[in-house]
């Protein structure tokens, strides 16, 4: 008996224990966080990648997205960086973080404040609120914690297509599970490469609302998107193949095929 025979011959008489099955269930979520840490080991944006990306791009761009801004800390860091007539689309469905995010850019000529979700459908949906935590979601919560509101939801192609917008230079999707979701509102976009820079964030959310990596990947892929982990200072090669889906905190960056050979550069390694 080969050794592939003889670990499937034991899997199958440890599948008949309950035990057993309970403790590979627990195994298998330890497993997954820490494949998660060896990933990203923290969502401090001075030490994930975040800030680091935008030194390397906010200057060069002319207009930018942050979808899922909460209380505008990104927005405001990314501004940091880039040129004073960027322009900026601030989207935030939750009222209380979208009151701050007003105030903090009323000052703000070249942004626009939108007080609503993205996803891949217009009209209204609802918003599970859990505010001042930051996981409120289009997403039911595990613990059903969250205040059930009525908000808007449109598509960023639509979006875009009302300020005759031409481009998209970098988006930012921090959505809590409905990050692909925004990604697919913006297939017309990403269909011409009219985004050049995509960051967003993958999570346990992502199970809860039907969304893989997996399948993410194939389609930012079929649409000429090369994907890319997030480092501290550095973009990695992501093999699917080797982590799978795992469900945990991890950001990663999406660039346009017409793009690459302006951020190769960018690229440092293998995750």
């Amino acid at each position: 008996m080969n050794i592939k025979a003889f670990l499937n011959s034991i899997q199958h008489k440890l599948a008949k224990s309950k035990l057993a099955v309970n403790l590979a269930v627990k195994l298998r979520n330890q497993c997954n966080s820490v494949i998660s840490y060896h990933l990203a080991d923290t969502p401090n944006h001075l030490k994930n990648g975040e800030s680091w990306i935008m030194s390397m791009v906010a200057s060069d761009c002319s207009t930018f997205i942050d979808v899922g801004a909460y209380v505008g800390d990104w927005t405001e860091c990314f501004l940091t960086h880039a040129s004073n007539n960027c322009l900026g689309l601030v989207f935030e469905p939750c009222e209380s973080a979208f009151q701050q995010v007003e105030n903090k850019f009323k000052n703000y000529s070249n942004l626009s404040l939108i007080q609503s979700a993205c996803s891949d459908s217009i009209g209204e949906a609802i918003f599970y609120d859990i505010y001042p935590m930051q996981s409120s979601s289009l997403v039911n919560q595990k613990d059903n914690s969250g205040v059930a509101k009525t908000v808007k939801i449109s598509t960023l192609d639509q979006e875009i297509e009302d300020r005759n917008w031409d481009y998209v230079d970098f988006l930012k999707i921090d959505c809590e599970g409905y990050d692909f979701n925004v990604l697919r509102g913006s297939v017309n976009l990403l269909t011409k490469q009219k985004i050049g820079v995509i960051q967003f964030e993958y999570g346990d959310y992502w199970a809860m609302s039907g969304n893989t990596l997996l399948a993410c990947l194939r389609f930012l892929n079929s649409l000429e998107y090369k994907v890319f982990l997030l480092g501290e200072d550095g973009l990695l090669e992501f093999n699917y193949d080797l982590y799978g889906d795992y469900f945990r905190y991890t950001n990663f960056v999406a660039i346009a095929q017409n793009k690459m050979d302006k951020y190769k550069q960018l690229i440092k390694g293998v995750a």
